[in-house]
């Protein structure tokens, strides 16, 4: 269990907005808010309960320096069409895609993040590509900092976290409101810990890297750390993450779980005939689950062997995916 608890005071970000996305369904009850070169305020359930202050990534060579992203680089926030450039007749993205690029002022990396929720579920997908820019090998941290169900403010919260396998997992005093963050490929390191005292964005800031890592924080302003799978050289620069929210830890982590898996392919072998990257499943989502389910139908009959394919999957893309893979 972390020391330090309750923790610092809470507070919420500034209003000046950059970004506004939510689901164009009624069954995703998430908005979400970036601000600064980063991810603000999500709501959940109501778009008047904020229920997140923020989540930054942090990048450090282990030995030298860390620094949170939007403090050492220059950002960029645009929407983002979600099917290779397809827009609305104003000329415009057709879905509340964001995507934020921050480029490191001394030219060592760059982050690009690509935000969308999942149309079917209460999930923020979080599309993460790192690049180192100098050849060499760095770490990169997600820094969560829940405040679950509109918590009164300028004092210590009364919220939990804990680490179960890979997953992060907080809920607030009254067990209304829970999330869960898992990533794809997994976390390598975790841990919980209080705003000041024992979260793991102090820890960086003090010796590079986590040398403290604690299952648990109950009872207080949580800060929860997650180190993704990522060096930003050529074999590793990209993972997903699935911010996922329920009246319940074990229903939130179902959730992102669930969310998960309709990404997931974008990590293994392109759709045949496509030259798709990895945000595909993001901006397959944009369009709904109907979109992406036939799609995904699609993918799933190219990748068998031409003698095991069953019939009655037609051989080209669906015609509603036809603009949104992007044949070769």
């Amino acid at each position: 269990m972390a020391p330090g608890g309750p923790g610092g005071k809470a507070d919420w970000l500034p209003a000046n907005k950059t970004g506004f996305g939510t689901s164009h369904t009624t069954l995703s009850k998430v908005w979400f808010t970036l601000e600064g070169g980063r991810l603000s305020e999500v709501y959940y359930p109501y778009l008047d309960t904020p229920s997140v202050r923020n989540l930054d990534f942090m990048i450090t060579d282990g030995h030298s320096f860390a620094l949170r992203a939007p403090d050492a680089s220059t950002s960029t926030t645009r929407l983002v069409a979600s099917d290779h450039g397809r827009r609305n007749n104003k000329g415009k993205p057709d879905s509340l895609t964001y995507q934020i690029i921050n480029a490191d002022r001394a030219k060592r990396w760059r982050l690009t993040t690509t935000f969308v929720t999942d149309p079917a579920r209460s999930t923020l997908l979080i599309d993460v590509e790192f690049t180192s820019l100098d050849g060499q090998p760095y770490q990169v941290y997600a820094i969560y900092q829940p405040q679950l169900n509109n918590p009164p403010v300028e004092a210590p919260l009364n919220e939990s976290g804990v680490t179960e396998g890979n997953a992060l997992l907080a809920s607030d005093a009254r067990m209304q409101v829970a999330s869960a963050l898992v990533a794809s490929p997994a976390f390598t390191e975790t841990s919980n810990g209080y705003l000041g005292t024992s979260d793991g964005a102090g820890d960086l800031n003090q010796h590079f890297r986590l040398t403290t890592r604690y299952s648990s924080a109950p009872q207080g302003t949580v800060v929860q750390t997650g180190r993704l799978p990522l060096t930003g050289l050529a074999d590793s620069r990209h993972v997903t993450l699935a911010l996922g929210f329920a009246a319940a830890e074990c229903p939130a982590l179902n959730m992102a779980k669930a969310s998960l898996k309709v990404a997931e392919f974008q990590t293994n072998t392109p759709m045949a005939g496509t030259n798709t990257s990895a945000p595909c499943a993001i901006r397959l989502l944009a369009f709904g689950p109907q979109t992406y389910a036939s799609c995904m139908r699609f993918r799933q009959w190219c990748s068998l062997p031409a003698r095991t394919r069953p019939t009655g999957v037609p051989s080209s893309p669906p015609r509603r995916c036809r603009g949104r893979l992007a044949p070769v």
